[in-house]
């Protein structure tokens, strides 16, 4: 990611924290982008970059097997307001949409997403949410092993309060069957 321009220190603390996923979510969210006629360049930086605030959360919160309180919870949703601090002041001249989408990248159509429990979601934070959404969804994790596929995983996508197009996308990437609408 060093030919992207994303400074060295910024990078390596992505890397320690989460790199396998937040490089797939990076690719995922530039092709995504690309099908949308969006910044792709943007597009894979911010998804790179957008769990970078959890270099700020207790490990042990981080990989609990288990549900989690809801002073873990809150610890664990703080990563974004982090990470978009890092971002900025790790990276001078970093592009407002970055840092944004970073912030974001948790929020939802139906106000039930965090930070701010928005309900308006600007196209590069929604790209990154779609995309992150996929590989949590694909991928195992130590509070759930399994993974979803075929129109389970579909149905799991389009149960998200995000907008149609990059879900769309993204399904016309993975390959994914459409649910009957």
């Amino acid at each position: 990611m060093a030919t992207l321009g994303i400074p060295t220190p910024l990078s390596r603390l992505v890397e320690g924290t989460c790199g396998g996923h937040a490089e797939r979510v990076g690719l995922l969210a530039s092709r995504i982008a690309f099908l949308l006629d969006l910044d792709v360049e943007l597009a894979l930086i911010a998804g790179y970059l957008h769990d970078v605030g959890k270099v700020g959360v207790c490990p042990s919160v981080l990989n609990k097997p288990g549900p989690l309180t809801a002073l873990e919870r809150q610890a664990m949703q703080h990563h974004v307001a982090y990470g978009a601090q890092l971002v900025q002041e790790g990276w001078p001249g970093v592009p407002v949409e970055v840092v944004r989408a970073v912030l974001r990248h948790h929020e939802r159509l139906d106000g039930q997403g965090y930070p701010g429990r928005q309900r308006k979601l600007d196209p590069l934070s929604t790209v990154v949410a779609v995309a992150d959404i996929y590989d949590a969804l694909t991928q195992p994790r130590v509070y759930r092993p399994w993974v979803l596929v075929g129109p389970e995983l579909v149905q799991a996508l389009f149960a998200q309060a995000l907008p149609r197009e990059p879900l769309l996308a993204l399904c016309s990437l993975a390959g994914l069957r459409l649910p009957e609408m």
